[in-house]
This record gives C-alpha cells, structure tokens and sequence, in this order.
C-alpha cells in the first residue's frame, strides 16, 4: 500500500514536471517570436500601399555605386521591392564616405599597426515627392590591424572590412525606414499619406 501511495506521488510529479516544461518551453517559443516581431515585420520596410522604392545615388566624381547602394539594391531586389525612377517611394543615398585614423602602432619594430575605419552614409527617403527623412545619417566604426611585412593581405582585410560595413548599414537604412513608417502609422493612421511627422 505505502509502494503503491509512494508510486502515484512519484507519477503525478512526473506529469507535473512535464507539464512545467512544456509551459516552459511554451513561454521561451512566446518569448522568441516577440523578440523577432520586428524583424518580421520589418521583411517589408515600406508603408501600406507602396510596393516599390528606387535607390538613386549621383556622385561625377568616382565610377560605380559604393557597396551600400549595391548593397541596398539587392535587398530590396530580394523582397521584390526594388523599383525605378517611377516608384513611388525613393531612397537617395546623399554621400557615403570612408576614413582610417591610426589607432596604436607596434612599439617593438613599427610594422604592424592597428586603425580605426569609419563608414559615413546620408540619406534622403520620400514617399509619392514627399520627404519623410532627411539628412539621415548611419555611421559605423571598426578597428583592423595592418602588417607592413604583408601589404597585400592587409589591403585585401581593409577592403572586406569595408564592404562588410556598408552592408551592415545598408539593413540599418532599412530598418531606419521601416521604424519610420511604423510611427507614422501611429501617428497618421495613413501610412502611404505622404506625411512626415519627424
């Protein structure tokens, strides 16, 4: 009688603890999806009713796009968001500039050093000729280490470095974007209005 009391016990807390468990994991599932609501949003960074953006960017002065306007291009290329000059909505990337400071320099023999490469882009977002943002501007800063022994390879490092930094900017635009828009649907309840509330 006491084996059968001490069994029942014993199985009620095993179904206890599962259920616990389940509730658990239940909870830490809730806990993710929150934790990704924006990002799932955010798959479309433009307003309610603007199905496509163009990317505009002029510079006389250089030959090609900077890897941010590839970068951004592709993005939406991607989402089937990309448009051209008669989209409604246009992202124009004002300037997007690089500079390398010396941050330490080996004091044993002055080869190798250590900088600091900052990637500064502007841009301009519009709905329908509207201005929505203006003079926006996303900045990002990273340290590398240069070898005078190894030239070669450490160009090749500050150009991947480079490159990888526009392409984290270029999801910062759109995520700049996208946080706009949602605010502006708060605040407007019409969020292809054209409106800006910045």
């Amino acid at each position: 009688m006491t084996i059968m009391h001490v069994h029942v016990i014993r199985t009620a807390s095993k179904r206890s603890a599962t259920g616990l468990g389940r509730l658990a994991v239940g909870s830490l599932l809730l806990l993710w999806l929150a934790g990704c609501g924006f990002h799932l949003q955010g798959a479309n960074p433009l307003p309610k009713g603007i199905d496509r953006m163009d990317v505009t960017y002029h510079d006389d002065y250089s030959v090609g796009d900077p890897e941010l306007v590839t970068a951004l291009r592709q993005r939406l290329r991607r989402r089937h968001l990309l448009g051209d000059g008669g989209a409604p909505a246009e992202l124009r990337i004002v300037s997007v500039q690089s500079n390398q400071r010396t941050v330490a320099v080996s004091p044993v023999d002055g080869d190798s050093s250590v900088y600091e490469v900052t990637v500064r882009a502007i841009f301009n977002y519009s709905v329908r000729g509207a201005d929505q943002l203006t003079g926006e501007t996303v900045v990002d800063s990273r340290e590398y280490t240069s070898d005078a022994t190894q030239q070669l390879s450490s160009d090749d490092e500050r150009r991947h470095l480079l490159n990888q930094m526009q392409e984290d900017l270029a999801n910062r635009v759109l995520e700049r974007i996208a946080r706009h828009n949602q605010r502006d649907v708060g605040a407007t309840g019409d969020p292809a209005s054209g409106a800006s509330t910045d």
